[in-house]
């Protein structure tokens, strides 16, 4: 699903963080 997609992709943001 999309969601879980950008919730994977804000997990990654915040890793680089």
């Amino acid at each position: 699903k999309l969601l879980i997609q950008l919730q994977s992709i804000l997990k990654g943001v915040f890793d680089r963080l």
